[in-house]
C-alpha cells in the first residue's frame, strides 16, 4: 500500500497507513473477541480459522492460495470466507448453477 486509505464521517476520521504488526493484530483480535462475547455477537476470526486450516501467518495463507497480496484475499480466499460465513449462519451452500437460476 503506497497511499493511506482514509475515510471520515460525523463521528470521526480513519486512516489506514499500512499493515498492523503481528502484536497489534493479536491485541485487536483479543479486544474484538471480548466485545463480540460481551454483546452476544457472532465472530469469525480468519486468523484462527486459517491457522487451523493451513498454519499461522500470512506466508501460510499465501502458500495455500488464500491471499493475493499482503492485504487482499484471492478468489479462493473469498470463497473460503463465504463458505465459513454461510456455515456460521446455518445457510446451505449455493452452487454456481443454483445462483444462475
Amino acid at each position: 500500500m503506497t497511499v493511506a486509505a482514509t475515510g471520515s464521517s460525523d463521528a470521526g476520521e480513519l486512516a489506514v497507513k499500512g499493515r498492523r504488526h503481528a502484536a497489534m493484530q493479536a491485541e485487536y483480535r483479543t479486544v474484538t473477541k471480548e466485545v463480540a462475547g460481551s454483546t452476544g455477537c457472532m465472530l469469525l476470526d480468519l486468523f484462527d480459522e486459517w491457522t487451523s486450516a493451513v498454519g499461522a501467518g500470512w506466508d501460510a495463507a499465501w502458500a495455500a492460495g488464500f491471499m493475493h497480496d499482503s492485504l487482499h484475499p484471492t478468489q479462493l480466499g473469498h470463497d473460503d470466507i463465504a463458505t465459513r460465513v454461510s456455515t456460521a449462519l446455518g445457510l446451505s451452500p449455493v452452487t454456481p448453477r443454483q445462483a444462475r437460476q
